[in-house]
């Protein structure tokens, strides 16, 4: 009698801690994986188009994205139109389509949106 009141208890431990062990594993822990980083946007470009650009002069493009802000000088090599590229280099957070831009060369301004997080977004400026 008490082989079987041990084999009995035995057979009911033995299944509790299966019963347990699987509804352990289907039970969904924490993840140990570490939290995901920020998106940042490696190169936002804007292209300027420059109308009505003298030879020999130097133009400065500035533009301002999501709070930054980058400029480059660039010389006319003949009398026409300019293309001044500008970068935006590690952004966080990262711009959207449809985003505003503003800016200026030599004091004229410019604004646009993002088309592109891509390819380069073009802008023409008329002086």
């Amino acid at each position: 009698m008490m082989k079987q009141i041990l084999t009995a208890t035995t057979i009911a431990i033995l299944v509790t801690s299966m019963i347990l062990a699987v509804s352990l594993s289907m039970t969904p822990f924490a993840d140990a994986k570490k939290p995901d980083k920020p998106v940042k946007c490696n190169n936002v470009k804007i292209q300027v188009r420059v109308s009505n650009a003298v030879n020999g002069t130097e133009y400065t493009a500035t533009a301002t994205l999501n709070g930054k802000t980058v400029s480059k000088t660039q010389t006319a090599d003949e009398d026409g139109t300019l293309a001044i590229p500008l970068n935006f280099k590690k952004l966080n957070p990262c711009p959207a389509v449809g985003d505003a831009f503003t800016g200026d060369v030599n004091g004229t301004p410019f604004s646009g949106t993002i088309d592109s997080l891509k390819k380069p977004n073009k802008v023409s400026v008329s002086l």
